[in-house]
């Protein structure tokens, strides 16, 4: 008797921790930073992700990062916050400084997506009998790689898995070959406090907003149509575990002369905004002369010496955990602020 009351007391004990674990809250404070095109993504700041239990909130606030920008009145912060309300299926994207919000329903947005990815197949539809002797090839492939290297992130252990995503392009006509490549360098930690939650709010999110059932066989269609075998990928993702604490997004193009000359022409171009960056300007004049002028003296130095150890990119997104919380928050963090019109 006192087997089965000790029993049933560990069991109910058990089933209060997984309750507790299940609706613990998380805040995930981080670093973001992004360049490319052409300076046109060059951007720094911070990111804030609350999530319980079936409530999420993520605030970013950017700016601008290079000097020129930063003159004709691109420096200033940007903030936005976007809410997921997964128990009342309505996403709240909020501009903070002008006070105003839109709203709209899993259902809507949703619908949305449908119609875009209708309206792409039938442009596509179109183009095909337009030009039917059309002989451009595309193929994807995915490659997930854990490297085996680890680093200390806040305080954990984080494992290094980098997942590439390669688009070929191939014309049959005149032999042209290209790619675009995004390289996704993820380090994760696997005890990091909070990641049940995190991941119990995926699962949710999924299932009421449709990344299931006709919705998956959609994405797996997709995949199949670029030849990859949507099995094979979730069983190499299904190895990728913890939570990120570093992840560094990478897009570049290569192979065609077209896509090569594209890279390095946007290489250049960042080099030169990157160069008036660094120089001091007091006037209009001085700060677009270093935008489109001369490049610095030791960039000349690495074209005199052939220096092309960098390997051209159209934009690298880098994102980097700084404090992870899982203290109480407040249910009024997933609420529009007071004072917010809805547009």
């Amino acid at each position: 008797m006192k087997t089965s009351i000790l029993i049933f007391g560990l069991c109910l004990f058990a089933l209060v921790m997984a309750a507790g674990i299940m609706a613990a809250d998380v805040t995930v404070r981080s670093t973001i930073e992004s360049k490319g095109m052409v300076g046109i993504m060059n951007m720094a700041g911070t990111q804030e992700v609350m999530v319980s239990g079936e409530m999420k909130k993520d605030a970013t606030s950017l700016k601008m990062t290079n000097k020129v920008a930063k003159f004709l009145g691109g420096g200033k912060p940007q903030d936005k916050i976007e809410i997921i309300r997964v128990d009342k299926e309505l996403f709240w994207d909020i501009d903070v400084k002008n006070k105003k919000y839109t709203e709209k329903t899993f259902a809507e947005v949703k619908a949305e997506m449908e119609k875009a990815l209708a309206e792409a197949q039938k442009e596509k539809d179109e183009n095909l009998k337009k030009h039917p002797e059309d002989t451009a090839i595309l193929k994807m492939d995915v490659k997930v790689e854990k490297t085996g290297k680890t680093q200390q992130i806040i305080g954990y252990t984080a494992h290094e898995t980098v997942v590439t995503v390669t688009t070929y392009g191939e014309d049959k006509e005149t032999g042209e070959k290209g790619t675009f490549t995004i390289v996704f360098d993820i380090w994760a930690a696997k005890d990091v406090p909070g990641t049940e939650a995190m991941t119990a709010f995926d699962k949710a999110y999924a299932q009421k907003f449709g990344l299931s059932g006709q919705g998956q066989e959609a994405v797996d269609n997709a995949l199949r149509s670029y030849g990859i075998d949507p099995k094979e990928m979730y069983d190499k993702m299904g190895d990728l575990e913890g939570m990120p604490l570093m992840t560094v997004v990478t897009a570049s193009a290569s192979g065609s002369a077209t896509a090569s000359a594209e890279g390095k022409d946007n290489k250049a171009k960042e080099e030169q905004v990157e160069s008036a960056d660094n120089e001091e300007s007091s006037t209009a004049a001085k700060a677009l002369g270093g935008l489109f002028g001369k490049k610095k003296d030791k960039d000349k130095d690495k074209e005199k010496k052939g220096d092309s150890s960098e390997t051209p990119y159209l934009f690298k997104f880098t994102s980097t955990v700084t404090e992870v919380s899982t203290s109480a928050i407040a249910a009024s963090e997933f609420e529009v602020p007071a004072g917010c019109k809805k547009q």
